[in-house]
């Protein structure tokens, strides 16, 4: 089986003897042409309209009523998480088997993972182990939050994974939520273009989560994005990722002072939303406290202050990552339609095997951005990881289970039997799309 995999994948790949990788970033549009623009236009920081467009591009394809691109999917998990109103010492419930960024962006905002175990089918959380978990294992206290019963913490949010492109059982897993008041996240990362029941992923929850890393379907080279339709969301979202500078018009000096700091030598180009003329900045100190107000003097003798209202991430995406993103999402679809095509030319190579290809979901449409083979023990798997990597083919083990890690091992866990049979008998094969694959 292995020989014919080597033999076959080469010639799909048109590649006799180079190497092969899990996942290569596919260029065939206007990614040099858009770059080159923005380049040109001189904006290429978190002011250039390419970002605006990328986040109207998210809502036009998810049906969302609002975006922002980030730094990173890990910043827009982190956003998500805050929006929610995740703080220090609570729960949120996830699953051990995904990317690290997942637990990674829980810790961040001070709260602390529950692993819960997955379902065989989606690799994705399983409703069936949440609702368990929460009828035996949490109560409703008198404010009507959800709290661990053994602990005492509360269970702020709820964390699902769309693994390898896959989609959970969203339905289900929101229906439960709803019946404990635990507001759902949706890690939506790997899962561009996929729906289950004909909904785009990160829809059915409170907010949904993209990835644009360089090995996903459309890249920025770096970013993600957080898209919602709840306005409470994207409001505390859109403040959080920026430095949260709030922006008032003024007649005069700030208190009546004068400035602290005077005019500055140069002239700069005041850039803020829905405001650019050219001006000088001055700086004053607001009584009472130590923020630094920075007020630009307009050409029409008007003030405008920008104020650090509250703690801020800068997270946003620049221009200049959006713009490459902008050029693959022209062929968004064309790229899925490929990832697809992939799938089922795997699924044909391993029909008579004892091997088995992950295959999407009942009543889903996957984007199969990552594929997955599933063998009937570790021994197989190991042995064909070892064999395709020797010969130039790379392909690996999945995740090692985040409850593993040392700095999650205190973390609450559920018996994990799903999550450590994936852990054991999958691999990750090479996913990688070309103009002529």
């Amino acid at each position: 089986m292995i020989q014919q995999f080597i033999r076959k994948l080469r010639e799909y790949y048109q590649r006799p003897s180079e190497a092969i990788y899990l996942i290569e970033t596919a260029m065939f549009g206007n990614e040099y042409q858009f770059v080159k623009e923005c380049l040109n236009s001189g904006k290429v920081s978190t002011i250039g309209s390419e970002v605006e467009r990328l986040e109207q591009a998210i809502i036009q394809r998810t049906g969302a009523k609002y975006a922002v691109a980030t730094s990173s999917g890990t910043a827009a998990l982190h956003l998500g998480l805050l929006a929610l109103g995740v703080k220090p010492n609570d729960w949120v419930l996830t699953t051990p088997f995904t990317f690290v960024a997942t637990t990674n962006a829980i810790v961040h905002s001070g709260a602390s993972p529950m692993f819960l175990d997955i379902d065989r089918r989606t690799l994705g959380l399983s409703p069936e182990v949440l609702a368990e978990f929460l009828a035996n294992e949490t109560y409703i206290d008198d404010s009507g939050q959800c709290v661990h019963t053994v602990s005492k913490r509360r269970i702020a949010a709820c964390l699902p994974v769309h693994v390898f492109g896959h989609s959970a059982h969203m339905t289900e897993i929101v229906q439960v939520c709803n019946q404990y008041g635990i507001p759902v996240l949706e890690d939506s990362a790997e899962g561009l273009g996929s729906t289950c029941n004909g909904q785009p992923v990160g829809t059915h929850g409170k907010a949904g989560v993209l990835s644009f890393n360089g090995n996903k379907i459309v890249t920025t080279g770096g970013g993600g994005a957080l898209f919602t339709s709840d306005l409470e969301v994207y409001q505390s979202v859109r403040s959080t990722a920026s430095s949260t500078l709030s922006y008032s018009l003024l007649t005069s000096s700030p208190e009546g002072k004068t400035p602290e700091y005077g005019l500055t030598a140069n002239s700069s180009k005041l850039e803020t939303p829905g405001y650019s003329v050219s001006a000088v900045s001055t700086r004053y100190k607001i009584p009472g406290s130590n923020v630094i107000a920075s007020v630009s003097q307009a050409q029409n003798s008007e003030l405008k202050v920008a104020v650090g209202s509250s703690v801020g991430y800068n997270y946003r995406m620049p221009a200049l990552n959006a713009a490459l993103g902008l050029a693959q999402w022209e062929h968004l679809d064309q790229r899925i339609q490929k990832k697809r095509n992939l799938a089922h030319w795997y699924q044909s190579l391993f029909a008579n095997s004892e091997v088995k290809v992950l295959d999407e979901p009942t009543d889903c449409f996957s984007n199969y951005w990552l594929n997955a083979l599933i063998f009937p023990e570790r021994n197989s798997r190991d042995q064909f990881v070892l064999d395709s990597t020797k010969a130039g083919i790379e392909s690996r083990p999945v995740w090692t289970l985040l409850s593993r890690y040392p700095s999650f091992t205190n973390s609450y866990q559920m018996p994990l039997p799903n999550a450590r049979w994936a852990e054991s008998c999958m691999a990750n094969i090479p996913s990688t799309i070309f103009p002529h694959a």
